[in-house]
């Protein structure tokens, strides 16, 4: 009896309300496919994005930790001295000792040291504020003497007794300073403050001798090089009165001179051929 009347009653249906509701079921179907799909979606720039944020946090605090660009290399440095050619010793995990392009040669002047213009000119010397610690960059070279020139260059390590010899290649030898003789040679530059100093400078323009002296002083700070020229000047030795400035300038060229000559390096040299008056 109860399925008489239930055939009875669907019978009765509108047709048009079950093509509805089929259809309304259809479109549920779809819905449901589609939300599943953006799910996938919104999960897989969800783990792009944790993997990018991961790699971030992992470099950024190796970048933090002092790793440098290798100028050489143009790769990444840690720092760590190698023992070469450049005046950095073995030990020392801090000093880089990397100097201007193209060394500081010849007699103490690097071509392009002062500070460039826009249009790549030389337009004024260099003139450092040097920090009280000494820069990783740090580099100096001094030449001095009569007509046999002697000669340091930290960044080569060349140690020139003179010029003046029948060979004068037996007086050449190789240095390499400590990390505590570089150190106490910058606190000499640092406390001269060679800011203060011209490119070309006489100590004591009263004062002449033959033959005439030479000092110049090259100080590299990382950034560029300072040049400190005197040429043609009486020798220091003859020289009784000067200002402060100049006696400052003096006593550091002799104090930086004197742990030069005071190594075995140089006292490993020959005696000299020739001595002036």
């Amino acid at each position: 009896m109860m399925e008489d009347i239930l055939m009875d009653a669907i019978g009765e249906l509108d047709e048009s309300l079950l093509e509805e509701h089929l259809a309304m079921r259809e479109e549920l179907a779809l819905q449901a496919i589609w939300r599943k799909k953006a799910w996938r979606g919104c999960v897989a720039v969800a783990a792009s994005a944790v993997l990018i944020l991961g790699t971030v946090l992992l470099w950024k605090p190796l970048a933090d930790d002092g790793l440098i660009l290798d100028q050489n290399s143009g790769g990444v440095s840690d720092g760590v001295g190698s023992g070469d050619n450049n005046g950095t010793p073995d030990h020392d995990d801090s000093y880089e000792g990397l100097p201007p392009e193209g060394g500081m040669e010849g007699d103490g002047v690097t071509e392009g040291s002062g500070v460039e213009g826009d249009d790549g000119s030389e337009d004024h010397p260099y003139d450092p504020v040097l920090p009280e610690k000494m820069p990783k960059h740090f580099q100096f070279s001094l030449v001095w003497g009569t007509n046999g020139i002697s000669s340091y260059d930290s960044q080569t390590g060349e140690l020139v007794k003179t010029t003046d010899a029948t060979h004068p290649e037996e007086y050449k030898t190789i240095l390499h300073l400590s990390r505590a003789q570089l150190e106490e040679i910058y606190a000499l530059i640092y406390r001269l403050n060679v800011a203060d100093y011209p490119e070309n400078y006489n100590p004591f323009p009263d004062y002449g001798s033959d033959p005439s002296y030479t000092i110049v002083l090259s100080v590299y700070d990382g950034i560029g090089v300072k040049n400190i020229e005197c040429r043609e000047i009486a020798i220091p030795d003859g020289v009784f009165t000067m200002d402060a400035k100049a006696k400052a300038f003096i006593e550091t060229y002799r104090a930086i001179r004197d742990i030069l000559t005071e190594t075995e390096e140089w006292k490993s040299l020959p005696e000299y051929e020739n001595f002036y008056d």
